[in-house]
């Protein structure tokens, strides 16, 4: 019964941001839905015994941000969550297979949650179709 409350209150709400607010609050609502499914899935990999890096949160929101800012391509912040994930995973964890498995997790996350949510800010950043 609460998800039917939630989704009867959150549904208007974020059809609204997604057509009608300004792009700026639709970045910072997709920004904190990253980050806390970010979060959500670093439950999930902790469990397994594979923690996520902190600065995953850092590049999670760099890829959001790089669909909304005209001079950061998300190509660009792709290769910066890949070098910075890289280099704190193997850095913190382990040395041997669990620094692959921690490095790929982290990449795994970002791109899964950054790319995606960031797609809705790229698609409400494109252009009207004119003719």
């Amino acid at each position: 019964m609460t998800r039917l409350l939630t989704a009867a209150v959150a549904v208007p709400v974020l059809l609204f941001v997604i057509l009608r607010a300004p792009a700026a609050i639709l970045v910072a609502l997709v920004g904190v839905c990253a980050l806390l499914a970010y979060w959500e899935l670093g439950g999930m990999f902790s469990a397994t015994g594979h923690p996520l890096p902190r600065v995953g949160y850092v590049a999670t929101a760099a890829l959001v941000a790089s669909f909304y800012l005209p001079g950061l391509g998300p190509g660009d912040a792709s290769l910066v969550a890949v070098l910075l994930l890289g280099i704190s995973c193997v850095v913190t964890a382990r040395p041997g297979a669990d620094a692959a498995r921690s490095t790929m997790a982290a990449v795994f996350a970002t791109f899964y949650v950054g790319t995606l949510t960031g797609s809705i800010v790229g698609l409400r950043m494109m252009p009207p179709d004119v003719d």
